[in-house]
């Protein structure tokens, strides 16, 4: 789907000043974001597209407790977080091949 820089938003975009490709050359679409709160920390996710309409990304983050006491341990936790998301990344190829029918839940949320 293409859209142009103004007069059109993706059905996703949320607009308002979040989405700044109705008043910057360079600006994107922006979606809600959306939050998933775990046992284990928070994913926060946001859909973007360029204002031209031509490329698309997600932007992720995660928070995690760490441990204000223990140091190495708080340490090994952050290396773990970024293990993890860079195999989940190296992932993605494998997902896209995928059927969406062994997990239908990825198919659930504003993102899609």
């Amino acid at each position: 789907m293409t859209t142009s820089r103004s007069e059109e938003h993706p059905p996703w975009c949320v607009g308002g000043h979040r989405c700044s490709a109705s008043w910057r050359t360079d600006g994107e679409h922006a979606s809600p974001p959306e939050v998933w709160a775990t046992s284990q920390g928070r994913i926060i996710a946001t859909r973007y597209r360029s204002g031209d309409g031509q490329h698309d990304h997600v932007q992720v983050t995660v928070s995690a407790p760490l441990d204000p006491a223990d140091e190495d341990r708080a340490r090994l936790r952050c290396r773990a977080v970024i293990a993890t998301v860079y195999h989940a990344l190296d992932q993605l190829a494998e997902l896209e091949t995928a059927t969406t029918q062994a997990n239908p839940t990825i198919l659930k949320g504003h993102l899609r």
